[in-house]
This record gives C-alpha cells, structure tokens and sequence, in this order.
C-alpha cells in the first residue's frame, strides 16, 4: 500500500510539475510559442495538465474557502470535512488514470475527459467516505470543475458533445466514487443540480445555454445507464434528477439575474432538460433490450420528479406553470413512442 501511494504521489508531482499557475488560453498561446523560440525551458501546457491542475485548484480553493468550518479548523468542502491529504488522494489518482491511458502530455479533450472524471472518481471512492451529501457535493464540484476547465480551454464554441461527456464520464463513476445503488437516487439530484445551477458561473452564451443544458441532461441519463441497475431502479433515480434538475434550473434562472433571456425562461429550459433526457433514454432503452413501455415509464418517471419537485419547492403559481409544461411535453413524447 506504501509503495502504491509513492508511486501516485510521485507521478503526480511529475505531472504537476509541468501544469504551471495560470489556464493556457487562445491569447496566451501566441505568447507562449514566441517566448519558446527564445527559451527552451518554457514548455506549453498540455490541456491534460491544465485540466488536472485546474482541479487541483477547484478543490484547494472550495476547502480553503470553506477551512474555518469545523473542529480543530480542519479543511472542509460543504458538509464533508477534507483534508488537504484527501484532496492530493483525488489528483494523484486523477493524475495516475491519465498517465496510465498515456494522456498526461495530451491535447485530446475527448479522451482527456473520461480519464480524468474516472481517476478523480476512484481516488473519492478510496476515501470511504460516509457522508452522502458532502461525496455528492465533492462529485459536483469534480464535474464543474471539469466543465469550466473545458469551456476555458475551447477557443470558440463549446462542443456539446464534451458537455455530454462529462456528465456522462460523472453519473457513470458513481459506484467507483463508493456511491452505492440506494444512495445513486439522492446523489444524482444533488450533482444534476450543482451542474445546472453553476452554469451561470460559465463564460457561456446565454443563449446557448439551452444547449448546454440538454447535453447535460442526456449525458447525466446516459450515465446513469451505465451503472448496471434494473429499469425499477433506474426509474427512481431518473425520477430524482428530474427533481434535482427543476432545482438546478431555477437556481440557473436566479442566478442569471438581468443577464436572462427570452431563451432561457424555464420553459425552454425544462424543454431542452426533458429533450436531452429523452434522447439519452432512448438509447439507454435500447442497450438493454428494453421496449417503448419501458421508455414511456422512465420518461413519466423523470417528468414526475420535475412535477413533484415543482409542487414542494416552489410557490403555487410557479407549480402550475411547471404542471402545465411537464404534461405537455409529456403528451408530446408519448405520442411519438
């Protein structure tokens, strides 16, 4: 186990080395490559190493934010008490996963991120953490991290195929991260709505963000399907990230304050959400031989959550706006099974 734990740490420190303080951006490339033509010491940042330590960051960041919270002032991230060893665990094996698919010196986003999501998932999973919503909040924090770090990284539009990738490399490391099947229900509400609440935070166009939101959502659904639960159980934990997701969405709409648009009402919003889903669903149905019954339950069962969500957080008024536009799309879905 000793000899395990050298090795991470030194891979890391070797990987670290070379990530720097700063994001490698489309303006700081030119300058970078003319101060390389001077100086053969300087060397660019992989976006595997830049984002490895933009998580490192993250998390460093969130704990110290958080650090006079709890007894003996020991380092916390929302309700879980993290030390600063705990939080070298998560990058060293993050580190260890990328080093060991060959990634460390890699520019391959679509490679990078799975990899990344994966190693960070099991170091969590190594901890044997016995609180729930503080292993939620730090999966959360794992896959906004990555997200922003992509987003930064991307020179001009934002592929939505990597935004689906990172929900789906999250939601499907949920057993590695030691969240087991009963508790994957609270987790994925928890996550789904960090996500989508923390897109506010992103150097986004508002008027992607419907986009950006369906991508989250088929990626999270997709993910979901990948643990090896039976569609019962799916069923209840789809119908938890609906609940999770109405939240996230309000708190997204909150958030953007003056900056909100006619793109981004929640009715577009819960559209774009149950659109993705839906999509994700059906291929998740598909891969485990199930039939249109099964789809139209999953999707009744998501919708439920966003309805029932809705009925306990939300004033009457905007219940109702909420009932009118889950039995809608609802309607809409199923008659196209």
């Amino acid at each position: 186990m000793n000899s395990t734990k050298l090795l991470l740490s030194l891979g890391l420190v070797g990987l670290l080395a070379g990530c720097g303080n700063g994001l490698q951006t489309a303006d700081s490339t030119s300058s970078s490559n003319s101060s390389q033509s001077t100086s053969s010491t300087t060397a660019q940042k992989s976006a595997a190493q830049t984002m490895l330590s933009d998580l490192q960051a993250d998390l460093q960041g969130q704990a110290v934010a958080k650090a006079a919270v709890g007894a003996q002032q020991k380092i916390s991230l929302s309700s879980l008490g993290l030390s600063s060893a705990q939080i070298s665990t998560i990058i060293a094996s993050a580190a260890a996963s990328l080093e060991s698919a060959n990634l460390t010196n890699s520019n391959d986003l679509s490679a990078i991120i799975p990899s990344i999501i994966q190693g960070a998932s099991l170091g969590v999973g190594t901890l044997n953490l016995s609180n729930l919503t503080g292993t939620s909040s730090l999966l959360a924090t794992i896959g906004d991290s990555v997200l922003n770090s992509l987003v930064n990284q991307s020179t001009s539009s934002v592929s939505t195929n990597l935004i689906q990738s990172v929900a789906s490399s999250l939601f499907s490391n949920l057993n590695s991260a030691g969240v087991s099947s009963g508790n994957q229900s609270s987790a994925a509400s928890s996550i789904i709505n960090t996500l989508l609440s923390g897109l506010s935070n992103k150097d986004l166009d508002v008027s992607s963000l419907t986009s950006v939101v369906e991508s989250l959502a088929s990626g999270s659904v997709l993910g979901l399907g990948n643990l090896g639960n039976s569609s019962s159980v799916l069923s209840t934990i789809v119908n938890a990230l609906g609940s999770g997701s109405l939240t996230g969405l309000t708190g997204l709409i909150s958030n953007l304050g003056s900056s909100n648009t006619a793109s981004t009402t929640l009715q577009s919003l819960i559209s774009a959400f149950t659109s993705g889903s839906n999509s994700g669903l059906s291929s998740v149905v598909s891969s485990i031989g199930g039939n249109s019954s099964v789809l139209s339950t999953l999707l009744q069962s998501l919708l439920s959550g966003i309805n029932n969500s809705a009925s306990t957080n939300t004033s009457s008024s905007t219940a109702s706006v909420v009932s009118s536009i889950v039995g809608s799309l609802l309607g809409s879905l199923l008659s196209h099974l």
